[in-house]
């Protein structure tokens, strides 16, 4: 015969067990959703800078990932380059690449690309503006006003931004630098 105590352990047990899986259940809900986001969000970027052609140009599929907040190596990049040829890119192309990049963690390494993506005349630097725009509308998006503060905070007054000691000031409570 089971005790008050026992039967209380078990419900509690039951409890927990089907806490637990609706947990799981709602997590992945959640996971589905934000792939379904993302597979809109990067077919719509496709389909507006091919402007209807199944194929854009690789610079052009590069700005999409990087507006859907990937950070790719220069590794990726080059086996990515080399897939398409340096050409073009299908929207097929983007999504596999997408796909394999999806799991690999940000490195500082990958911002820096990002940031040379941007720097068209390989200065090391960029504009304020084109630093506010990256932060505003790719990836984890920050608001304008956060970008304010955080410029005014670690930036100087020149117009243009060392971006890799943005970074390093950037990151300096998180432990990593560039």
């Amino acid at each position: 015969m089971n005790g008050p105590e026992e039967d209380y352990d078990s419900l509690y047990d039951i409890i927990k067990k089907y806490h637990i899986r609706f947990n799981l259940i709602y997590e992945l809900r959640i996971k589905v959703m934000e792939e379904i986001i993302n597979e809109v969000e990067l077919t719509s970027l496709f389909n507006k800078i091919s402007e209807g052609s199944r194929t854009i140009h690789f610079e052009d599929a590069m700005e999409i990932i990087y507006k859907m907040g990937y950070v790719p190596s220069k590794e990726d990049i080059n086996e990515f380059n080399n897939m398409t040829k340096g050409c073009v890119c299908s929207l097929s192309n983007i999504k596999k690449f997408c796909n394999k990049i999806r799991s690999l963690n940000y490195s500082t390494e990958g911002l820096l690309d990002i940031f040379h993506f941007y720097d068209t005349n390989k200065t090391g630097k960029i504009s304020k503006e084109k630093l506010k725009l990256l932060f505003t509308t790719v990836g984890s998006k920050m608001s304008v006003d956060e970008m304010d503060t955080i410029i005014n905070e670690l930036c100087n007054n020149d117009e243009n931004i060392d971006y890799k000691e943005f970074l390093n000031r950037y990151f300096i409570n998180y432990g990593f630098f560039i």
